[in-house]
């Protein structure tokens, strides 16, 4: 069953995160900054963690100007591109090759002191991790720390039942992530957990307290979404084309 818009209702005692965002860093099309600002005026938001594709400055940038934004903390993260789909380090401080297996890539998480999630997994609209390639991990001895059952997009929104299912098989925790490129679908998925701070997060990942809640981008929010991509992608090819540049 999916979760509606009034699951999203957080409980007495517990906080909203977003532990999926991506900042013009990669192919976003916000800064750290205007991220910041926005969650801090607009949103009931109190930790963010920011997973740029294969990149790690956006994420440490938000972390070091979150100190501005009182109430409000960052979580470094990267999405990473492996071999066998997508994978989220959390609590992490560099960046990792693509293209590397998940075997490497868990170990690179591992060796940072990184949590481990696994984003939109099933789903065939984005890289992702497929069936064979968690029964490929268990048989190794691998695990996750968190599935994110959660995803706003539309890759998400056709993998909730299989990544539900997933989550509940490996008896790991559940997160929400917003997966988002635009400042207004920050927290349209999320992960409530008790407490208030990042610290509160890992702990509720560790002791598998998350839920996921949240609901989806609609249409306008999408299309809202690829002219945003469209205009940035216009700029980047107009200023390539400027001799000098």
């Amino acid at each position: 069953m999916r979760p509606s818009l009034e699951d999203s209702q957080t409980p007495t005692a517990m906080s909203k995160a977003d532990l999926h965002i991506h900042t013009n860093a990669s192919d976003g099309t916000f800064s750290p900054y205007q991220m910041l600002e926005y969650v801090s005026q607009e949103t009931d938001i109190a930790v963010l963690a920011v997973t740029d594709h294969d990149e790690i400055d956006g994420a440490l940038e938000a972390a070091a100007l979150a100190e501005q934004f009182p109430g409000l903390e960052v979580i470094p993260g990267v999405e990473v591109s492996t071999f066998d789909g997508h994978l989220v380090g959390l609590w992490v401080e560099k960046a990792f090759p693509v293209l590397r297996s998940a075997e490497w890539t868990i170990d690179g998480i591992r060796e940072q002191g990184g949590l481990v999630i696994v984003p939109h997994p099933t789903s065939w609209l984005t890289l992702s991790f497929m069936p064979y390639t968690f029964k490929r991990l268990e048989r190794k001895g691998y695990y996750f720390d968190a599935i994110e059952v959660m995803n706003a997009s539309p890759a998400g929104r056709m993998s909730y039942e299989r990544a539900l299912a997933i989550q509940q098989r490996l008896g790991v925790a559940q997160v929400g992530g917003s997966d988002s490129h635009i400042l207004e679908g920050i927290g349209k998925s999320h992960t409530l957990f008790p407490g208030r701070t990042a610290a509160d997060v890992h702990r509720a990942i560790m002791n598998r307290t998350t839920l996921a809640r949240g609901s989806y981008f609609d249409r306008s929010e999408s299309m809202l979404y690829f002219r945003r991509k469209m205009r940035r992608y216009a700029d980047w090819l107009g200023q390539a084309l400027v001799p000098g540049k």
